[in-house]
């Protein structure tokens, strides 16, 4: 809902004013609001491996859990080696 008054200038001592009332419906994705809240709570929490576990099993496809892969392993310690295996790379071949 908005307001807003616009005055006229009429030349005139008492200046007539223009109100507008704008009414909107605003509808609510509870799915989306849900996903949201979950992500704000991981954002002040700093669980990013578990929040990116989660979205790795609920992945429909291999690229979408892939990315997610790549977004986890910035958190983990040993993430040179677990890059190296999410492009195939072999750790023995490499020394």
């Amino acid at each position: 809902m908005s307001f807003e008054s616009v005055k006229t200038a009429s030349g005139q001592p008492s200046s007539h004013v223009q109100s507008t009332v704008t009414i909107s419906q605003v509808v609510t994705d509870i799915e989306l609001v849900s996903r949201s809240t979950l992500l704000e709570a991981t954002l002040s929490s700093g669980r990013y491996t578990e929040f990116c576990d989660k979205k790795i099993s609920l992945c429909k496809d291999k690229t979408e859990s892939t990315i997610w892969s790549f977004l986890k392993v910035r958190e983990i310690d040993d993430a040179v080696n677990i890059v190296l295996l999410l492009i195939g790379a072999k750790i023995n071949d490499l020394g």
